[in-house]
């Protein structure tokens, strides 16, 4: 196999100059340091060497101007926004940062593709008011004022970076065009533009501009089957630019290689989730045989590099990461996330007890105490875990270093600079504490990265709070990576799709060649919309797709060896969907391809026998009689009818299945929300026959409602974009249905008294070992329905009604479906010992999922005829409260732990 850069650098030479006399440009700087390397073994004698650039750092030159940090780039747009728009039409800084670095990009494509901002702008604001002027329920964050002022405060951000000499990328592009007449005249040095292919409208520009000068000229890398073959998207930007540059017309390029259609080895290998895929990278590294000096891992996700290093064969000491790994994807940098989060979420000397334990359980907190203070430390840790509250006090954490980490005040953060140098002090305190490399390194960007910050700020005049100061922090660290080092040119070079441009290799493993991953698909975070985009010439999905085609297609023209490894089980981002990819080549097999697909088996460890029997100790029935004074819930009761073990390692052993940090929305705070806002909106008419007017005014206070509630579970997280959005909007949507079904019935004349909301209890209920045992938990809702009573809970998830009727005891019995009815029977039970409620009444769930069809009933075989009964009755409680008590005593099938 002779590379790619091999080629080109013997086409250089084959030319009549001398290598001082040219002038390299390459796609990537990483492709600078291969193509260096093999200049370096082609050249026997010393000889001045060529200047190479990346295409960024060429264009830099061309413009002789700088990059702007993105964070300078945010403020002063920020600037120019507060400068053109009304003081009572602005958004705050915070708000801002939210959708800026969207429009940020968005220009920079408009001068990257060299059109006219006062063109192009307005067709957004034309745009945005036709949609909300065909759709009533369009929302958009901008007014038309907003869409009108955008090209006044597009010239004023370009005037305010020119005059500091500062440039975004596109600007960049901009000022290269305006230079590249100059430029032109003045150099002496011939052009090789290597190995392109997507160009901009910029580049096309310059690239045909330095054709047509005679003053360079452009080594193209597209094999001859590729380019011949119209239909493959391989082939399709450098066709159109053979098709369309006056330059080819008159000079064609001549596509002569055939090194697709060598002779190659493709196995395509499915396998069972991530881990597996990076299970059998090491595999194939061990034991097919290769040349690893010519070998690259090509990560399609690049989560999986950590899981890939820990894959790779002990005895393989050669090994490079070319890609960095992107920080934010390290758990370490969560304890300041939550940090943060702890006083963004502070209520009159109140925190968030879920973000205080999340932020205490790092390892490196517990060693900031001495030695003999750690076990005190984690038992009152799991004495707040297992607590009841929603929040605690600064006293509340006094056995804790945090109380030595931060001062808990929230005037403490009202001065951002302050915060800042906090914080960065904290870092460096964080650091002592912690074992590996790669955390330490994370923790020391993080700091790099504020002091950025406190420089940014005690320069800038923009007013910032501490929600602000972590919008920009949370920016910042979306964009910081870790570099591996390594020898960048030896080994097996581990890598992303991007930096194999103009790279080969003899052997090539891929993963996750899945469908949205490789190609990325449709994820276009534009204003733009697409017939924009596609009148204007500005890059769509569609683009993209051709991008990643031409990669993945040229990455293989000259492999031997070729894996190509997929996700194959069906759940989550391109799971069990191979790639279009794989179908083309298995579809397209050429004669010299011996193409193999390949299903890997799962082969988990063969489990250990669980146990059937846990002799109960003392200290076991201590530590339950303790559960039970504290009291137990439905929750914790079903649970141990659904297993007995399971119960005894979560709520004994406290071995509680470990979730990790999310952005988006949990099921248990999806419920809360929902629960919340239901819980804020009934309030004001609870025992008080509702009336049409009532509902009216809930629907009114709805939208800020369930805002408000959001934002006390997630203060950092944004519910106008990604998951949460659509999460956050069908549930929305689902209370909306529900007031308005319910609204419904009381204009058909159906009478409803809201009697109680969120109905505490704690109810002793002894048993012949301890008098002390206690049931608690909380009542959603409590109502009277054309005179009937009616006990209420809701649930966000789907109900099967077949799950709530009830036949005998024995249906709860390892069943966790039952557990809706478990409750509502408790619940029945505990109002009817409290005097609350008197059978016959109803019981029933509303489910948010599907909220038109109402209260879905507890029902009871009727014996007297077929059809089932909907109340709850005399001697449905009495078989209930008879099936109580020898529920402390029943054997299951592993022996019960609750025998008192």
């Amino acid at each position: 196999m002779k590379p790619f850069l091999v080629e080109a650098i013997q086409a250089l030479s084959d030319r009549a100059y001398r290598w001082e006399e040219l002038i390299v440009v390459l796609p990537s700087k990483r492709a600078k340091v291969f193509f260096t390397n093999h200049l370096l073994k082609a050249t026997p004698t010393t000889q001045i060497a060529p200047v190479i650039y990346s295409i960024e750092s060429f264009v830099a030159e061309l413009a002789q101007t700088r990059l702007a940090p993105q964070f300078h780039q945010l403020t002063e747009f920020f600037l120019a926004y507060k400068k053109h728009m009304p003081e009572e039409s602005c958004d705050d800084f915070d708000a801002f940062l939210k959708w800026a670095p969207r429009i940020i990009k968005d220009l920079n494509d408009v001068d990257a593709y060299a059109l006219d901002a006062d063109e192009v702008l307005p067709y957004l604001g034309a745009y945005y008011a036709l949609e909300q002027q065909e759709d009533e329920d369009f929302q958009t964050a901008f007014t038309p004022l907003f869409w009108e002022q955008l090209p006044v405060i597009f010239r004023s951000f370009v005037a305010q970076m020119q005059s500091q000499n500062w440039a975004t990328l596109g600007m960049l592009y901009r000022e290269a065009l305006a230079s590249l007449e100059v430029y032109l005249a003045q150099t002496e040095k011939h052009h090789f533009f290597v190995g392109f292919n997507a160009l901009n409208a910029a580049e096309e520009i310059i690239l045909q501009e330095f054709l047509v000068n005679k003053k360079g000229e452009a080594y193209w890398d597209l094999d001859q089957a590729l380019y011949a073959d119209k239909a493959h998207a391989a082939g399709r930007f450098i066709r159109n630019y053979q098709n369309q540059w006056p330059y080819y017309r008159q000079q064609p390029y001549s596509f002569d290689a055939k090194n697709f259609s060598q002779p190659k080895n493709i196995k395509a290998i499915g396998l069972s989730g991530n881990v597996h895929q990076a299970a059998e990278v090491g595999r194939i590294l061990a034991e097919e045989k290769m040349d690893f000096t010519s070998t690259a891992v090509v990560l399609g996700d690049e989560q999986l590099l950590l899981p890939i290093l820990g894959a790779l064969p002990e005895d393989l000491n050669a090994w490079n990461v070319t890609m960095g790994y992107p920080v934010a994807q390290l758990p370490v940098l969560r304890f300041f996330h939550h940090y943060i989060a702890l006083l963004l979420t502070a209520e009159d000397g109140n925190y968030n007890k879920e973000t205080a334990v999340s932020l205490l359980t790092y390892a490196p907190v517990k060693k900031m105490l001495p030695e003999a203070e750690r076990g005190v430390f984690e038992e009152k840790l799991n004495q707040l875990k297992t607590s009841f509250a929603t929040h605690v006090t600064a006293e509340d954490l006094l056995f804790s270093p945090l109380a030595s980490l931060t001062k808990l005040k929230t005037e403490a953060v009202e001065d951002t600079q302050p915060f800042l140098t906090h914080l960065i002090a904290l870092s460096d305190r964080f650091a002592r504490f912690l074992t590996d490399a790669i955390s330490k390194a994370a923790v020391k960007e993080y700091k790099q990265l504020l002091l950025q910050l406190q420089h940014l700020i005690e320069n800038s005049p923009i007013d910032m709070n501490l929600s602000a100061l972590n919008a920009l922090i949370a920016e910042g660290v979306g964009q910081l990576n870790l570099d591996f080092k390594g020898d960048p040119v030896e080994g097996i070079q581990i890598m992303g799709m991007l930096e194999t441009r103009v790279l080969d290799f003899e052997t090539v493993i891929i993963t996750h060649v899945n469908e949205g991953v490789l190609p990325v698909g449709k994820n276009d975070q534009s204003f733009f919309p697409f017939s924009v985009k596609k009148k204007f010439g500005l890059p769509t999905f569609l683009d993209n797709d051709a991008i990643y085609t031409y990669h993945f297609y040229r990455l293989l023209q000259r492999a031997k060896n070729i894996y190509l490894l997929y996700n194959n089980k069906s759940e989550g981002l391109g799971g069990g969907e191979k790639s279009r990819f794989i179908h083309q080549l298995a579809f397209n097999t050429l004669s010299n391809h011996n193409f193999e697909a390949i299903q890997r088996q799962e082969n988990p460890a063969p489990l250990s026998n669980l146990p059937t029997e846990i002799v109960k100790t003392e200290p076991m029935l201590m530590q339950l009689n303790a559960i039970g004074k504290r009291g137990f819930s439905p929750t914790s009761l079903c649970a141990y009818l659904k297993d007995p073990i399971e119960f005894y390692e979560r709520y004994l052993l406290g071995v509680n299945p470990v979730d990790p940090p999310l952005n988006t929305m949990s099921h248990f705070c999806r419920g809360e929300i929902v629960h919340d806002t239901l819980d804020e909106l009934y309030t004001p008419f609870c025992n008080t026959e509702m009336q049409s007017a009532f509902y009216d005014t809930m629907l009114k206070k709805l939208p800020k409602t369930m805002a408000k509630q959001y934002q006390k579970h997630y203060p950092l997280e944004s519910k106008d974009r990604g998951e949460n959005a659509l999460l956050y909007s069908a549930y929305e949507r689902a209370v909306r249905q529900f007031l308005t079904t319910e609204k419904a019935q009381i204009e058909k004349g159906n009478t409803l008294i809201v009697r109680a909301l969120e109905e505490s209890f704690s109810l002793p209920f002894p048993i012949p070992s301890s008098k002390d045992i206690l049931l608690r938990g909380k009542i959603d809702r409590i109502d009277e329905y054309n005179g009937k009573l009616r006990v209420i809970d809701y649930k966000t998830g789907p109900v099967n009604t077949q799950n709530l009727a009830w036949s005998s005891p024995d249906v709860f019995f390892g069943d966790y479906a039952r557990q809706p009815l478990f409750q509502l029977l408790l619940y029945g039970l505990i109002l009817f010992e409290q005097g609350k409620v008197m059978p016959p009444f109803e019981a029933g769930i509303i489910s948010l999922k599907t909220p038109r069809l109402g209260l879905q009933k507890v029902t009871q075989k009727n014996s007297e005829s077929k059809e089932n009964k909907m109340l709850v009755d005399s001697q449905l409680i009495a078989d209930f409260t008879f099936f109580s008590p020898p529920f402390w005593k029943k054997s299951l099938t592993r022996k019960s732990l609750l025998y008192l």
